[in-house]
């Protein structure tokens, strides 16, 4: 897990736009209970990115995640 946030974090020094980099990171964060992060990363990418369908299955992934484990948020 450490080497893929360091490769996103990596990638994301040099183009912090880049949508496929702030998925990755938001589903390894959510991969360690980091939700609040992770959120942000797809937020992030959701304002980026022009045709979202990466982002809007992720979200819903993360979606699905949270209201399974019952965890309120929220997202600006």
């Amino acid at each position: 897990l450490s080497n893929g946030k360091r490769w996103c974090g990596q990638v994301l020094e040099i183009d912090p736009d880049n949508v496929d980099a702030l998925c990755d990171r938001a589903e390894l964060y959510v991969s360690q209970q980091m939700y609040e992060e992770a959120i942000k990363d797809y937020q992030k990418a959701k304002d980026v990115e022009n045709h979202p369908q990466k982002v809007l299955l992720s979200g819903n992934c993360i979606y699905q995640i949270l209201l399974s484990l019952h965890v309120t948020c929220t997202v600006t």
